[in-house]
């Protein structure tokens, strides 16, 4: 039943890789973007060089977690956990119906999104209130 599950997950994760090591361009334009990739607490002290090597480096840690069933659970929650990286709610909820329905780990994806558009949600209330614009961080 969560083979499925793995498979799908695991192809997402295979692409996300390939494509940001694809060539040489590829990796420099994700390294650019890889500098707003987290809170500015983080990107300012962290060079985008090294987030961007950290962020390859999970995703390719989850397909190798989804190999193994002993070590899925761990490569699921990983990868709940990257999905919550600038508050992309909407790639948890593609993982959870990338999942069987009524399965933990469809319900580990959807908490997973309920809290990233909680965080996404407060953080742009935030950025009105501040005279910010609003929804930039999604």
């Amino acid at each position: 039943m969560l083979l499925g599950c793995r498979c799908a997950i695991g192809l997402v994760f295979v692409a996300s890789v390939l494509g940001k090591v694809r060539g040489r361009e590829a990796y420099v334009e994700f390294i650019r973007a890889a500098g707003r990739l987290g809170p500015d607490w983080v990107t300012s002290r962290i060079p985008a060089r090294m987030v961007a090597g950290g962020v390859i480096a999970a995703e390719a840690a989850v397909v190798v977690l989804l190999v193994l069933p002993a070590t899925a659970w761990a490569g699921f929650g990983l990868a709940a956990l990257l999905a919550l990286q600038r508050h992309r709610y909407w790639l948890a909820i593609l993982f959870a119906i990338l999942c069987p329905l009524g399965s933990p780990v469809a319900g580990l994806f959807l908490a997973m999104a309920g809290v990233a558009y909680a965080i996404a949600e407060r953080r742009a209330l935030s950025r009105q209130r501040s005279g910010g614009v609003a929804g930039a961080d999604r």
